[in-house]
């Protein structure tokens, strides 16, 4: 996309709300989602304070179209794994589970880091050849 398309798009989200979410939509799904990239938002979203499967859902789509049915099996699996650890406190008269990052899933977390910043790296390396970086 070029700064002209990106700009009007930034102005027609400040006008409407439904073409700001529907525009997020377009933008977000041009590159599929993995299951690896899945984990380490997860885990970056939950080691940035214990939370719970809603808010986890509404952090991550910031980035990435996820939606709750998707996220459920990937706490379970990260549970599993002892990547997350579960407690439960009451909200509003019902218990709501809570996720928290155990020291495994802090250990995890840095190797996905680690290894998104290669993976960025190479993509970049092949999308932004020299001085095209400009023109974008």
């Amino acid at each position: 996309m070029t700064n002209d398309i990106i700009d009007d798009i930034i102005s027609y989200k400040e006008q409407d709300h439904c073409l700001k979410t529907k525009m997020r939509k377009v933008i977000i799904m041009a590159f599929p989602v993995n299951a690896a990239l899945l984990d380490s938002l997860v885990l970056a979203v939950v080691a940035k304070e214990d939370t719970y499967g809603y808010k986890i859902t509404q952090d991550i789509r910031i980035a990435v179209d996820v939606s709750e049915s998707t996220l459920y099996p990937v706490l379970r699996r990260l549970q599993k794994e002892d990547n997350l650890e579960t407690y439960d406190r009451e909200f509003q008269v019902r218990n709501r589970r809570y996720y928290r990052v155990t020291d495994k899933g802090k250990a995890s977390l840095s190797l996905y880091r680690e290894d998104w910043k290669l993976h960025r790296k190479k993509i970049e390396d092949i999308l932004f050849t020299q001085g095209e970086e400009n023109n974008i």
